[in-house]
């Protein structure tokens, strides 16, 4: 390989993938030009139209006191709305579907709409 010769230190798949990059062999490739209005998912403008919930797990590392020292486990239920960004979260010791029930009539009673 002259390039090699002639003081390149690359590898050869690093000189094609910089040979492409550069354009000079098989064209430049354009990235498509992205614009808001090709979003995947709508603007929500209306408050409680989509809220997102998750659970996770509480880690260990951020316990403190008897739930540490008991080695208890704890679940934490997330809610936010994306239109307002308003955040509900509560904490249970179990995962459990009877749990994510509780959480969903304390959010209907929380959030305002």
């Amino acid at each position: 390989m002259a390039a090699k010769e002639g003081g390149y230190s690359r590898s050869y798949s690093g000189f094609i993938y910089a040979a492409k990059r550069l354009g000079l062999c098989g064209g430049k490739q354009e990235k498509p030009n992205i614009r808001k209005s090709d979003r995947r998912y709508s603007e929500i403008l209306v408050p409680g139209e989509k809220v997102q919930v998750d659970v996770k797990e509480v880690p260990y590392n951020f316990l403190k006191g008897a739930a540490k020292r008991d080695g208890k486990h704890l679940y934490r239920w997330t809610a936010i709305d994306e239109c307002t960004r308003i955040r509900f979260i509560y904490g249970f010791e179990e995962h459990t579907p009877e749990n994510s029930v509780k959480f969903f009539k304390m959010l209907q009673k929380i959030f305002p709409f």
